[in-house]
């Protein structure tokens, strides 16, 4: 049984930047996250389409919470840094990311710019504005990868341990969380 008293704490008035926002996961953590009155909750896709849906659930089902849709992309450092510096989240979570195997397994290039990169990118953006904390959304398939997706998790994976070592205590926290298979997801 999960007790929702430290997550309200953490969220309750906060400021929450949610990147893959408009993805399964993304999206779930947005509605979860907006229930908990957070300052505003700021979501961020690169899909007009998904961003345009989950925003208007998030309208519809918390019209008192503070909302913002970015089009953007983690791969592009621009779009972070633009969103980061413009809102001054408190949280970012990170669940922007190549999800489907055999997509990753097909298209090396977009996994490793997504998966790896993206991450770089938010997760300096975050360092350089002082955010309080940063959540990765990883997988179960990053522990001992025998594929390129768990590879390039298990990539982003070792950038938080080394962005925790680089900030210290003092600084910005960085957490992962690993998922299992998501059903249905897109």
């Amino acid at each position: 049984v999960l007790d929702p008293l430290p997550v309200q704490r953490l969220i309750f008035s906060s400021t929450i930047l949610i990147t893959g926002a408009g993805g399964t996961i993304g999206s779930e953590l947005a509605q979860q996250i907006a229930a908990f009155e957070p300052a505003k909750v700021i979501i961020l896709d690169n899909s007009e389409f998904h961003l345009y849906k989950i925003n208007l659930q998030l309208e519809e089902k918390f019209p008192g919470v503070e909302l913002h849709a970015i089009l953007g992309d983690v791969q592009r450092l621009s779009d972070i840094e633009n969103a980061i510096e413009r809102y001054n989240p408190d949280i970012v979570i990170h669940s922007a990311a190549l999800k489907h195997v055999p997509v990753a397994e097909n298209n090396v290039i977009a996994a490793v710019r997504t998966n790896v990169l993206g991450t770089k990118n938010v997760a300096s953006t975050v360092i350089k504005n002082n955010v309080k904390a940063m959540v990765l959304i990883s997988t179960d398939k990053a522990v001992n990868p025998v594929n390129l997706y768990g590879a390039t998790k298990l990539a982003s994976d070792k950038l938080f341990v080394s962005a925790n070592n680089i900030v210290g205590k003092q600084k910005t926290m960085f957490s992962v969380v690993r998922y299992g298979n998501v059903v249905n997801s897109r």
